[in-house]
């Protein structure tokens, strides 16, 4: 009580000093919150971006670094005509900015039970569907990633892979139906399967095969496999998409700390 009274006593007597001092108090708490907001609302798109690629999958066909052959998806396709399945060429790129950007190949014609969103968004459009099959080098973007790399439809520009500079060419922009769906398109490049091969320089490879399976199905397709193919469950891929999401929470809030002034302390709301 005595702090308090003193305190309110050489406020009264200094109002300009305690007007300073409340203005920093309220500055201090309003860049706590707002490089809160910002990160949760980074780490809000990566969640949906992660959904977006991983897709409503129950199994993956995975193989080592090098990825799969592309012959074991043929092969299955034969075999098990009946199970559905959708082959994914993934890797990362740089644009001109030095932000990264997802390069996602797939094979638009599959993914309607995985990611019906990507699907919908690279066949809306008949015009862009021919050239995005059928040319090398091609990619969908969703506006806000083309607005970042300062393109417009038929536009040419470069992308840094594997530290080759090469060029890609935007055919068509991407429509997403709400903020959900443009959240989870953001900074990701949609091509057809062969162009995401030869930009990663990953020919006759994949990186995975999302699978939906039945638990018999799954038990023959796991007989059948070759060596150095082996049949996950999608919650592995989940988990790793969480260990994924923990650290880029981290970098997120490491970062947010070092741009904050120095005597300031950082305190994240998000869960």
């Amino acid at each position: 009580m005595i702090l308090w009274r003193a305190s309110l006593r050489y406020g009264l007597r200094h109002p300009w000093q305690l007007a300073l001092s409340l203005v920093g108090i309220a500055l201090g708490v309003a860049v706590v919150v707002s490089i809160d907001l910002s990160v949760a609302s980074a780490r809000r798109a990566f969640v949906l971006s992660n959904e977006a690629v991983l897709g409503a999958s129950t199994h993956r066909l995975r193989g080592g670094p090098a990825g799969i052959d592309e012959r074991v998806y043929a092969r299955l396709r034969r075999e098990m005509p009946g199970v559905r399945a959708a082959p994914v060429v993934e890797g990362w790129g740089t644009g001109e900015d030095g932000v990264a950007l997802r390069l996602l190949g797939i094979d638009v014609f599959a993914e309607a039970p995985f990611r019906p969103r990507l699907r919908a968004a690279a066949t809306e459009r008949r015009d862009v569907l021919a050239p995005l099959m059928t040319e090398s080098g091609t990619v969908l973007a969703s506006p806000e990633t083309a607005a970042r790399l300062a393109v417009e439809e038929g536009d040419a520009f470069p992308v840094v892979v594997n530290g080759r500079r090469q060029r890609l060419r935007l055919v068509g922009l991407l429509e997403p139906g709400d903020d959900l769906e443009r959240a989870s398109l953001g900074d990701i490049l949609i091509t057809d399967i062969a162009t995401a091969q030869e930009t990663l320089d990953r020919l006759g490879r994949l990186s995975h095969v999302d699978l939906r399976l039945g638990d018999a199905e799954a038990e023959t397709l796991a007989a059948r496999l070759p060596p150095g193919v082996r049949l996950e469950r999608a919650g592995s891929g989940t988990r790793h998409a969480e260990r994924m999401t923990g650290a880029f929470n981290l970098n997120l809030t490491t970062t947010g700390r070092n741009k904050m002034p120095k005597g300031m302390v950082f305190i994240p709301f998000f869960d």
